[in-house]
């Protein structure tokens, strides 16, 4: 049997950083963690709706340009009919809204589409925790960038992290995983 890469799919939130023309601490951050993904990378039609759709308000041609460079190495799913998406966020939305938990039509759409290609969500959004069945690799992107000495770390359940040893990245010994419901996250980390 062939072997058969990860396929990661980022979100909007991480792909933002990553265009971001001047290499401030998140940009520079993601494209550490980005370059040891081993796997396919590809981003859900709907990230890159949301993307054009924010380009299109605040126009910024060093992020235009960084998008253009990005997209040399990440692929766009669409959506197709042999996919359960509709299934999938159907059965989201109702769940989150059963439980109180409503979370915006674009996040859910973006899980769903995750969900349905078999790929881990790569996402700074921890919220997406609390929907069941997502592979979700958050990379906490505003803790690491935010993070002092002495702060507490979120009430989460951890486990180890990997490919990250090599790069020289000054971050834990653990990374947040999506194993922690109802896990209510610090605001230690907020800025």
């Amino acid at each position: 049997m062939a072997h058969v890469e990860p396929l990661y799919m980022l979100d909007t939130n991480i792909l933002s950083y990553m265009m971001d023309p001047q290499e401030r601490a998140q940009r520079v951050y993601c494209e550490e963690r980005f370059a040891a993904l081993r796997g396919q990378i590809a981003i859900s039609v709907i990230v890159q709706a949301e993307v054009f759709a924010g380009l299109e308000k605040n126009p910024s041609p060093g992020k235009e340009l960084r998008l253009r460079e990005l997209m040399r190495h990440i692929r766009v799913e669409y959506l197709s009919p042999d996919l359960w998406f509709s299934d999938l966020f159907a059965g989201i939305k109702a769940s989150q809204e059963r439980r109180g938990m409503p979370k915006e039509q674009f996040d859910i759409a973006i899980a769903a589409h995750a969900m349905a290609l078999d790929a881990t969500l790569v996402s700074d959004d921890k919220a997406l925790s609390r929907i069941e069945g997502l592979k979700l690799e958050s990379w906490n992107v505003a803790g690491f960038v935010h993070r002092r000495d002495g702060v507490a770390e979120p009430a989460a359940v951890y486990r180890s992290q990997r490919d990250i040893a090599g790069l020289g990245l000054n971050v834990p010994a653990a990374a947040w995983t999506i194993c922690a419901p109802g896990a209510s996250y610090a605001t230690a980390h907020a800025r």
